[in-house]
């Protein structure tokens, strides 16, 4: 599939519906599914399409028609780190999410960066309320609203840091979360037994 650009005098309802189409995502994008398939490179994860799942991709999709971001993994992975430097506002979703995406970054780390860069000094759609305003907008007032520079800035030593912290702490709340799991299945298994 080409990668898909999006003009700055195109409707955002416009230039959404061409991103659900492009990506096979109907002419709903998705959000009306129970369960929603989420691929990490080829291997498929069904995610339950819930209610705060439906509300942060709504701003999830803007984002990456007006990022450029990709929908393949390592867009996926520019968008994750874009949305957290940005901020998620209250969607836990989209932090829980982006944090699990973010963790692949180290793969491709200078887009990565890059990514986190630009967000840092972007605002973020997540604390907007989400209504027809927006999608009456063009893709260049929402860049525009939202500061976002059409090329991405080169990252400074506190871009780099603040970035390694989160990976650090998106790592750490996995592997913990992880350990807590694997005790409580040996706790299972020991009591059984």
């Amino acid at each position: 599939m080409a990668k898909l650009s999006y003009d700055d005098s195109e409707l955002l309802r416009d230039a959404r519906l061409r991103y659900w189409r492009a990506n096979g995502f109907g002419d709903d994008g998705g959000y009306n599914k129970k369960w929603e398939v989420v691929k990490l490179g080829p291997i498929p994860f069904p995610v339950r399409n819930v209610d705060a799942r439906k509300d942060a991709i709504r701003y999830h999709d803007l984002n990456h028609l007006i990022t450029g971001y990709d929908t393949d993994l390592t867009g996926e992975t520019e968008i994750a780190a874009w949305e957290i430097a940005s901020g998620c506002g209250t969607k836990w979703v989209a932090w829980l999410l982006n944090l699990q995406a973010i963790l692949i970054s180290p793969l491709w780390a200078r887009r990565a960066l890059q990514a986190w860069a630009r967000g840092r000094r972007s605002k973020s759609l997540y604390s907007e309320p989400f209504d027809d305003t927006i999608l009456n907008m063009t893709v260049g007032e929402l860049r525009e609203k939202l500061d976002l520079a059409p090329v991405q800035n080169r990252p400074n030593s506190v871009d780099l840091l603040t970035f390694i912290t989160c990976l650090t702490a998106s790592f750490t709340a996995h592997l913990a979360f992880l350990c807590a799991g694997a005790y409580t299945l040996w706790w299972c298994v020991r009591a059984l037994l």
